[in-house]
């Protein structure tokens, strides 16, 4: 068994937690969504706690982003959108490249082999009492 990062409960093994939103799977690893349902216990009992965990190789990076200010959350949106704006036309074009490549017969870039990312999004559980933020 795991563990259910942000409940910290066992999940069965070859199952997911209620609490796993969404992910993908890419080269460079994978990203989770994680949308915990809080408990009463919590100091905010009617929010949400929302998790990005990135995993490759076995190792672990969680940033809890519902821990972070307002405009902490701004500036880490901003940041990471910057990157993957400068990093997009510069994938497309070694994509485009490894193609042309094995128009002309090279087929030994990587980029050709690797399976399309999918985006997984389960649908959450509603919780009994109270609302979420989304709704």
């Amino acid at each position: 068994m795991s563990r259910n990062r942000n409940r910290g409960a066992r999940v069965p093994k070859g199952k997911f937690g209620d609490n796993r939103h969404a992910w993908t799977r890419t080269q460079a690893g994978e990203a989770i969504c994680y949308v915990a349902l809080p408990d009463e216990n919590e100091s905010n009992p009617d929010l949400d706690r929302v998790t990005l965990t990135f995993t490759k190789n076995g190792r672990h990076l969680s940033v809890d982003l519902t821990n972070l200010t307002h405009q902490e959350l701004q500036a880490l949106q901003t940041v990471i959108g910057m990157a993957i704006e400068i990093a997009l036309p510069v994938c497309e074009e070694l994509d485009d490249r490894a193609q042309k490549a094995k128009a002309k017969g090279d087929d030994t870039d990587s980029r050709l082999y690797r399976a399309v990312s999918k985006i997984h999004v389960r649908e959450r559980p509603q919780r009994e009492h109270g609302t979420r933020l989304s709704e």
